[in-house]
C-alpha cells in the first residue's frame, strides 16, 4: 500500500512534462525555485531515474486525518518534506577541489570554493555534457552565473528516453546538494529532434549602499543524433592532396597524432550508421580534434585527440 501511494502522488506530479514529441524544439523553464534559506542554484543533475528523495511516509502520517476528510491532498507544505542529496567535497592530485555526486547522473554546476586567497567560482561538468558555457559576471550591482550545455543521445539506443533535471543548490555554510527535480519523457528519438529545460532563479538583498541582485539559470539542451560508425583523420598539403590517412572506430580515436612537417590542414571526416558524412577543417595552430563517440548508455561524447604540429 505505501508503494502504491507514493507511485501515484508522483504520477500527479510529473504528469505535466510527459509525452513530449522529439521531433520539435521544446523549452521547460521553471522561475523563483529556490528553497528557504537563501540557498544559491549552481547547476543541475542529470539523471535516468526519479531522484526519490521525498519523505512520502512522512508526510502522509502527518496528513492522514485531511486524506480521509476530504479524499484529496494538497502541496501546502509538502516542501517541508523534501530531502536533499549531499555531494561530496573531494581534491584531486594536484589539490584542486571539486564536488562530486554518489548518484549515478550527469552533473554540471559552477559552486563557489574557498582558499587562502579567499573565493571563487569554479565550474564542472561530466563528459556527456558538450558545447558547455558557462558565464560568470560580477558587478557592482550583484552576481549572475550562466550555465549551458548539450546532451546528446544516440538514436535508438533508450527504449522509453526519460531524463529528469534534479536543481543543484550551495548553502551558505559551503555544502553543495540536489533536490529532487522534474523528468522529460520523449515518445520518439528523431535526428535533430530536441528539447530544452531551463531553471533559473534571481534574489535580491538590502545593502548599506543599495540592493544586491543574484541570478542564476542552467539551461540544459537533449539533442538526438545518429551514431559514429567510422572515424578519418586526412592530412592534406597546400595543393589539396591526401598526404595520409588515419581510420579508426570513433572510440578508438589516438591520443595524440603528430602532424606531418608539409601538412598545410587536417580534414576530420566521420561516418554516420546511415552513411551522413560530415567534415570538419582543422589549421595549424588548432591543438586538438574532436570526433564523436556514443557509450554504452547511449550518450554520445567528444573523444580528444591532441595535434603535435612541428615549428
Amino acid at each position: 500500500m505505501k508503494t502504491k501511494t507514493m507511485v501515484l502522488l508522483l504520477a500527479f506530479l510529473l504528469l505535466g512534462f510527459f509525452g513530449l514529441g522529439a521531433g520539435e524544439v521544446v523549452t521547460l523553464a521553471e522561475e523563483n525555485v529556490a528553497p528557504a534559506g537563501q540557498d544559491r542554484l549552481v547547476g543541475v543533475l542529470i539523471t535516468r531515474e526519479y531522484l526519490d528523495l521525498f519523505d512520502a511516509e512522512g508526510y502522509f502520517r502527518d496528513h492522514a486525518a485531511q486524506l480521509f476528510q476530504s479524499g484529496e491532498l494538497n502541496e501546502d507544505g509538502a516542501g517541508d518534506y523534501q530531502g536533499r542529496l549531499y555531494a561530496e567535497l573531494r581534491s584531486d592530485g594536484d589539490g584542486r577541489p571539486s564536488y562530486e555526486f554518489a548518484e549515478d547522473g550527469i552533473a554540471y554546476i559552477c559552486p563557489r570554493y574557498s582558499d587562502s586567497t579567499g573565493g571563487y567560482r569554479g565550474a564542472s561538468g561530466d563528459e556527456a555534457i558538450s558545447d558547455g558555457h558557462t558565464h560568470v559576471r560580477v558587478t557592482d550591482e550583484g552576481e549572475s552565473v550562466e550555465l549551458t550545455g548539450t546532451v546528446y543521445v544516440a538514436c535508438g539506443s533508450l527504449t522509453f528516453p526519460t531524463f529528469y533535471f534534479n536543481p543543484v543548490y550551495q548553502s551558505g555554510d559551503g555544502r553543495v546538494y540536489a533536490l529532487s527535480g522534474n523528468g522529460l519523457s520523449f515518445d520518439g528519438d528523431i535526428p535533430g529532434g530536441s528539447a530544452s529545460h531551463r531553471v533559473e532563479e534571481e534574489s535580491r538583498t538590502e545593502t548599506g549602499s543599495g540592493v544586491s541582485a543574484a541570478r542564476s539559470s542552467v539551461e540544459i539542451t537533449i539533442t538526438f543524433v545518429e551514431e559514429t560508425d567510422n572515424v578519418e583523420i586526412l592530412e592534406m598539403d597546400s595543393g589539396h592532396s591526401v598526404l595520409s590517412c588515419v581510420s579508426c572506430a570513433p572510440g578508438e580515436l589516438p591520443q595524440e597524432l603528430r602532424v606531418r612537417p608539409d601538412t598545410a590542414y587536417i580534414v576530420l571526416e566521420t561516418v554516420d550508421r546511415q552513411g551522413e558524412v560530415t567534415r570538419t577543417l582543422y589549421q595549424r595552430g588548432d591543438e586538438t580534434l574532436t570526433a564523436p563517440f556514443c557509450r554504452e548508455d547511449g550518450i554520445c561524447v567528444q573523444k580528444s585527440c591532441s595535434l603535435l604540429w612541428d615549428e
